[in-house]
């Protein structure tokens, strides 16, 4: 039934994300370009509110008592959607224009099957679709749908680039979170905080930082007329999110030294006791605060990228493949971590011992792939034209 559970948060969050932006993006249709860079900043400000809310709160609560810890989450979104269905007659609503996917597969299905004359005279692959005619003699699709298309396929090898950028930030529910486990979490006398509560820490800079961002230094920029696009800022903070993991993995190199320099404690862990270095796990909190940064810049500013580059009748599906490479980021992890095991056994350098274990070559190696992407984003940024 867990799993069950899963999967269906999976299905019904899937249907949420990709068009919630898009909706509420939506309402400032008339709005200048600054209105709406600004809704993104408080969009992103809101998630994180309630992702401070979880790792605080919520998870007081489920530590006390499940059924409630996650029957309040429930309970809330519940009366959410009640507050959200009673404004229906204040929003800007615009009706589907039937199943865009099934449009790019027909078109691309036509493109593969095109006549050899229409292949030999379309300028490009998706073009063939634009004289591709019915039984009847007409067109079988308008040439604004077919340039949709290819405004959908330009955009991908920009979001190839969130990728990589997702994967570091993965690094914070999983390798870090190890790391954490084997530093000193003792921080005063007879007071010890869970590594996960780090987190917060990430969170606690976007809260920061957005609206500092949103209220001071953008208005500060624009009437000293300097230029920084959306491109720009999300480069910027592809490079936090590496220095992030670069910091992580020389303060793996520390932490290491403390081991060999016997300089450890004893310390349990779910009543299991683990050896751990003597050095604090604050020292983690400049890499949660520098992937925090990194996603002021890339991943607010990828949700408004990608609404101001979409096709008006794409802007859901654009945010959907943006949001799937999320997912693909934390697969992406995963394959990065098995390929690196495989290479260095038979000592991996991700195990179930973290002292046994390489993590400073593995941060090591994701800080070389993110400056790589970041290479690549550069590249792909100074081809690219509004």
């Amino acid at each position: 039934m867990v799993y069950v559970a899963l999967f269906m948060v999976a299905i019904f969050m899937g249907g949420i994300k990709s068009n919630v932006v898009t909706f509420g993006a939506d309402q400032f249709t008339h709005a200048s370009e600054n209105a709406k860079q600004s809704f993104f900043n408080w969009f992103y400000f809101s998630i994180n509110v309630g992702s401070m809310i979880s790792f605080t709160a919520i998870a007081y609560l489920q530590s006390y008592d499940f059924v409630i810890g996650l029957g309040v989450p429930a309970l809330v979104m519940f009366v959410s959607a009640i507050f959200f269905f009673l404004g229906s007659s204040w929003y800007n609503k615009f009706p589907p224009a039937g199943s865009t996917l099934s449009k790019i597969l027909s078109i691309l299905y036509y493109c593969f099957t095109a006549s050899p004359d229409i292949k030999r005279d379309a300028p490009s692959f998706l073009d063939r679709a634009k004289h591709v005619k019915n039984i009847q003699g007409f067109m079988l699709f308008e040439e604004e749908e077919v340039d949709d298309v290819k405004s959908l396929v330009r955009l991908l090898p920009i979001f190839s680039t969130f990728i990589i950028n997702w994967c570091l930030y993965a690094q914070m529910s999983s390798v870090m979170l190890i790391q954490g486990v084997v530093m000193r979490l003792e921080i005063f006398p007879n007071f010890s905080i869970p590594p996960a509560t780090l987190q917060a820490f990430n969170s606690a800079g976007i809260l920061i930082l957005l609206p500092l961002f949103d209220r001071v230094i953008y208005p500060c920029l624009r009437r000293l007329s300097i230029s920084f696009s959306p491109l720009r800022r999300i480069g910027i903070g592809y490079l936090f999110s590496t220095l992030a993991i670069f910091y992580a993995g020389g303060l793996e190199v520390w932490r290491i030294s403390y081991l060999r320099d016997g300089n450890v404690l004893t310390q349990h862990i779910n009543g299991v006791p683990t050896e751990a270095a003597n050095l604090s796990v604050l020292y983690q909190i400049p890499a949660f605060l520098g992937i925090g940064i990194g996603e002021v810049f890339a991943s607010v500013t990828g949700l408004e990228f990608a609404y101001s580059q979409a096709p008006s009748k794409m802007k859901s599906m654009v945010q959907a493949i943006n949001m799937l490479t999320i997912a693909l980021g934390n697969y992406f992890g995963t394959l990065v971590v098995f390929i690196v095991n495989a290479a260095s056994a038979p000592h991996p350098w991700i195990t179930d011992d973290p002292n046994e274990s390489h993590m400073d070559l593995y941060f090591f190696t994701l800080t070389v792939l993110g400056i790589l992407n970041i290479y690549y984003f550069i590249w792909l940024s100074s081809k690219w034209s509004d």
